[in-house]
Formats: C-alpha cells, structure tokens, sequence
C-alpha cells in the first residue's frame, strides 16, 4: 500500500482474512480479495477549503462462501494521511458498513 500511495506504483491486489463475531452461518475466517488502482486526481471542497486529492478505486470480492463483491471510489489527501471521500457501487450482496461517506469538516488540534 506504501507504494501505492506514494505513486510508485498503480495498481496493489492482497487478501484479508476477517472474522466476524455474530455469524450464524459458515463460522469462520472469511476471505476477501482487495484490489487498489490510482485512478487520478481531485479536488473536494471541505470547510471551505479545497483539498488535492489522489483518487483510487478499491474494490472487494469475498472468495469461496462469501457473497459481497463491491467497489468504492476514494479520495485520499496525501498532504494530511486522510481519506475524504468513498463512493459505493454494489456488484453483489449488501456491505455490512455505510458504502457512501465523506468528510465534513476537518479540525487540526
């Protein structure tokens, strides 16, 4: 993820393992394939201010009994290490967070 998020690279693609508490059926870890793609560059406007933001694709598939696949488009503020913005497209099954956010407001201490 270093890399890319540092443009040295385009594209990263690894697996996660996530084990859910309250899982009736099929208990165990579940296994998602995430793929990151830089996809180019945005301004969002947050409290006024505009940011420059690097924009990435990020999609996750769930592998063997896993039913959710899903894409998100997020911009991401290299200046701050903060991610601004996600935007969802469902592919298949329903995510289990809030797929569409976005920052409202940002406080430096």
């Amino acid at each position: 993820m270093q890399d890319l998020f540092s443009g040295k690279v385009s594209k990263v693609s690894f697996e996660t393992d996530v084990t859910f508490a309250n899982v009736r059926r099929t208990p165990g870890p579940r296994t998602y394939l995430n793929t990151w793609s830089r996809v180019g560059e945005d301004v969002l406007a947050i409290d006024g201010r505009q940011i420059r933001t690097v924009v990435f694709d990020y999609e996750r598939e769930g592998e063997y009994l896993v039913g959710f696949h899903g894409k998100w488009k997020i911009w991401f503020d290299p200046s701050s290490g903060l991610f601004l913005k996600g935007a969802f497209t469902p592919i298949k099954g329903t995510p289990r967070e809030n797929p569409d956010w976005q920052v409202v407001s940002i406080t430096v201490p």
